[in-house]
């Protein structure tokens, strides 16, 4: 869930347990007097259009209506390319942790194109840092099904680290000013200080579709147009582990094969006399092996856990499926190429897990279910396994992380999400997203009244990974009338894989 830099990036090597707060309400946002000071800024090297930056600071403590501490939110904008501006529309990019002001950088020409440009795009980040912080544990942990004794050793790595976060000095004062109830206050910061119209505009993808649900229900009286996109359950987000996430992974890698074979010579993965099938069946049976045989590289080895992980995070990016290919079909036969391991290297995490601070500091601190024994734990991490062969057990050390977790954000929305708001929300899924399955949009369209579920019949992590002139025609018309797509709707996407596109080559012009 890659892929918004966490509202406390800064303190969370500091976070430590705090008592769990009850629910608070009403949500009344603190409103923003100060006007935005925009300059032109360079936020990365990948950036695709001008930008400008402003910093906004925030209440530290949303429910200390008293305190003078503040959090400085770094806030970047590209503005609108077809004047007067409609308003902004602010975007969040998952993870929790992944960096705002970067993503919309290196998004900002698909985002403007995919919005019909006659909105400015708006995203923050908190903190000046730029690298994401991985928690020590990362380098140590391993997927649950790797060994006969991978499940004890999970639940000892995690009981030191939450272990040192619940005795951190820090907790007082820091531990229980996280959370997606905050984020969704900063969002509503953010609308008073643009001087608008004083409506929300956002696009949430991933982990924003959680923050995208409950900002909706926190303030549907504040609500423009929500689109959520990759979808996440926003109740098991709220009360249990995202289950159902990984529902389509194996549906997911089995489509890629089917369309590597289909692809024929433009994919390394083929076979003369094999089906993709058969290929999948070896795949796996060479994934078994590496429990008992890892491979080594000068500059990295690969295991049973960080195979898959490499496998699972490629699925999330159909434009890089010929990559994807080759690189499993070199690992396979042994025969990598020098550009083959430095693209591993670039690619693959440590151990083929993902999580870092921000992600466990927010996700873990949101959460309202806690197991401090293994026994307990276990039933969600079956549950995890039965899901998915090629990934099911890659996040078991992030459940049993939350499970054991001693931090409570001080506001949760503990509320539901019928909540009648003043324009429905647009969910949008793919059919074969890798975290997000199709069944994240599906609910969530049934919890938010009035939603309507978009299926774009495509691969990908969201709706951005395959151009469909389908859907950007849906949004576009949300965006500019509030109208919803028809239930039921299916978009296919005219993106080819295994082509070497990008998302310009496909952009229909009658939409630019």
């Amino acid at each position: 869930m890659s892929p918004i830099f966490s509202r406390y990036l800064q303190f969370l090597p500091l976070l430590t347990s705090v008592a769990l707060g009850a629910p608070q309400g009403p949500y009344a946002p603190t409103n923003q007097s100060q006007s935005l000071q925009w300059s032109p800024c360079n936020i990365s090297e990948a950036q695709t259009m001008p930008m400008l930056c402003a910093t906004l600071p925030v209440p530290l403590d949303y429910l200390k209506p008293n305190s003078t501490e503040k959090l400085d939110l770094k806030l970047a904008k590209i503005a609108a390319t077809k004047q007067p501006s409609r308003g902004s529309i602010q975007f969040n990019f998952g993870g929790p942790g992944a960096h705002g002001r970067e993503d919309l950088a290196g998004l900002g020409a698909q985002l403007m194109a995919y919005s019909g440009g006659h909105y400015d795009l708006v995203a923050f980040d908190t903190s000046d840092e730029s690298e994401k912080l991985i928690w020590d544990y990362a380098n140590k942990a391993v997927s649950g099904n790797s060994s006969d004794t991978a499940l004890g050793e999970l639940w000892a790595i995690t009981q030191n680290y939450v272990d040192k976060c619940k005795n951190s000095t820090y907790a007082a004062s820091i531990g229980d000013k996280i959370g997606t109830a905050y984020i969704a206050r900063d969002l509503i910061s953010v609308v008073d200080a643009l001087g608008e119209d004083g409506l929300l505009r956002f696009w949430g993808l991933s982990y924003g579709s959680a923050l995208g649900a409950t900002v909706a229900a926190m303030f549907p009286d504040r609500v423009d147009r929500i689109i959520i996109d990759a979808v996440l359950n926003p109740h098991n987000y709220w009360h249990y582990h995202e289950i159902e996430s990984m529902n389509d992974l194996d549906n997911a890698f089995t489509a890629f094969l089917e369309a590597c074979f289909e692809a024929g010579d433009k994919c390394a993965l083929t076979r003369p006399n094999k089906t993709a099938a058969i290929v999948e069946e070896e795949f796996y049976e060479w994934v078994e092996d590496l429990k008992y045989h890892p491979i080594s590289y000068p500059d990295f080895s690969f295991t049973f856990s960080s195979v898959r992980g490499l496998v699972f995070g490629l699925l999330y990016e159909p434009r890089l499926f010929a990559l994807t290919a080759r690189l499993i079909d070199g690992l396979m036969t042994g025969n990598l190429t020098a550009e083959d391991t430095a693209a591993i290297v670039a690619l693959a995490p440590p151990t083929g897990m993902m999580s870092t601070e921000t992600r466990i500091g927010i996700t873990c601190s949101d959460k309202t279910r806690r197991e401090p024994e293994l026994e307990d734990s276990l039933p969600a991490v079956y549950e995890q396994w039965a899901i998915s062969r090629l990934g099911g057990d890659i996040f078991t050390h992030f459940t049993m992380q939350c499970d054991k977790w001693h931090i409570a954000a001080k506001e949760r929305y503990l509320g539901d999400f019928n909540v009648p708001m003043r324009h429905p929300v647009l969910a949008i899924g793919t059919t074969y997203d890798p975290i997000t399955s199709w069944a994240g949009a599906v609910n969530a369209s049934e919890s938010l009244p009035g939603a309507v579920a978009l299926k774009q019949n495509g691969f990908g992590h969201s709706s951005l990974k395959q151009v469909s002139s389908c859907t950007i025609k849906a949004i576009q018309a949300y965006l500019m009338e509030g109208t919803l797509p028809k239930p039921g709707t299916v978009c296919e996407v005219d993106e080819p894989l295994f082509s070497n596109s990008t998302w310009q080559d496909y952009f229909p012009a009658d939409l630019a």
